[in-house]
């Protein structure tokens, strides 16, 4: 009987360091992989690298300018990667479908339940 292995990996995308780092050791402690990204450009090309593997972004909607633009890109070329949109201004209603916002500051464990739901540890 064959069973699929989840996408384990997190790709975070943070300028701020500490806040990436604060991502990452939330995610690691999870058991989850986790890439890390100061710009949307380097997630994208992370995202390249990593492919099928990476079952979440976890970015900060003004890590480069233009998080919506950024977003709809990442929905056109991996609809099946979720992402959770992070920033300090109100909620959004703008996103792609199967995307989601969270304001800052975020809820650790509302991050960790999207997280696991999204590499498939949760239902």
């Amino acid at each position: 009987m064959g069973s699929s292995r989840p996408n384990k990996n997190i790709v975070v995308i943070e300028p701020d360091k500490d806040t990436r780092d604060l991502s990452a050791v939330l995610f690691e402690e999870a058991d989850l992989g986790v890439v890390e990204c100061a710009t949307w450009r380097d997630g994208l090309a992370a995202l390249e690298r990593a492919g099928p593997s990476v079952a979440m972004v976890f970015a900060d909607v003004e890590a480069d300018g233009d998080g919506r633009r950024l977003a709809a890109e990442l929905n056109r070329r991996w609809p099946e990667v979720r992402l959770v949109l992070t920033g300090r201004r109100g909620a959004r209603t703008d996103l792609p479908p199967g995307s989601r916002y969270m304001p800052k500051p975020w809820r650790p464990l509302e991050v960790l339940i999207a997280a696991e739901t999204a590499a498939g540890l949760r239902a």
